[in-house]
């Protein structure tokens, strides 16, 4: 997998399926996550989020892990953050946070990869908050075009992941606390915050 070919055009095709609706998903819980020094964000793609993160809360010391090198270029333009080209399944912090994130990341995961995630981030943010936004299908035409969204990366990116995983289920099963939700088009836009246990 690798989207160094689609950061370029990653902004505008968004826009294009989605208008604003997953910059307003990612950032719709910001306010509900008090208090957080250190942050973990994982595949922040071209950094809009960090970034928002980071007017939002100046102070906190964010990490950044992506597997795109090109992604990392444009997001270096919008923040300060410290960046790390890895892939999270194997990236090593040498820090603890209190906040860990992934934008629609998870939907490039299995669940068996979910679930190794889950144990790599309850290493390094014990007692922590984990801000999730996703795709959920709710319907015929949330699945329909989540079918069309793999179909894209896999194409563009070498995504051989076919189907989002139900990470909910994998994360009450490690014991963690669904905190906050937000919804939005009818539940097929999901930010969540949960309490890593």
């Amino acid at each position: 997998m690798n989207f160094d070919r689609v950061a370029p055009h990653y902004r505008w095709l968004e826009r294009l399926v989605f208008g604003r609706a997953l910059e307003q998903c990612r950032a719709a819980l910001l306010s509900q996550v008090a208090g957080c020094a250190r942050a973990l964000c994982i595949g922040d793609g071209d950094g809009r989020f960090t970034e928002v993160l980071l007017n939002v809360k100046p102070h906190t010391g964010v990490d950044v892990v992506e597997r795109s090198r090109s992604m990392i270029r444009l997001a270096r333009r919008r923040s300060n953050a410290t960046f790390f080209h890895a892939n999270a399944l194997t990236f090593t912090p040498d820090d603890r946070y209190d906040l860990v994130v992934t934008h629609f990341v998870l939907d490039t995961f299995t669940e068996a990869q979910v679930e190794a995630l889950v144990r790599r981030v309850r290493k390094c943010a014990p007692g922590g908050l984990w801000l999730v936004s996703e795709f959920q299908p709710v319907g015929r035409a949330s699945r329909v075009l989540i079918w069309l969204m793999y179909r894209f990366f896999r194409l563009a990116a070498g995504l051989r992941v076919q189907s989002i995983p139900d990470y909910g289920a994998i994360f009450a099963a490690n014991g963690f606390t669904l905190e906050k939700n937000w919804t939005k088009w009818n539940g097929f836009l999901v930010s969540e915050i949960w309490r890593i246990r």
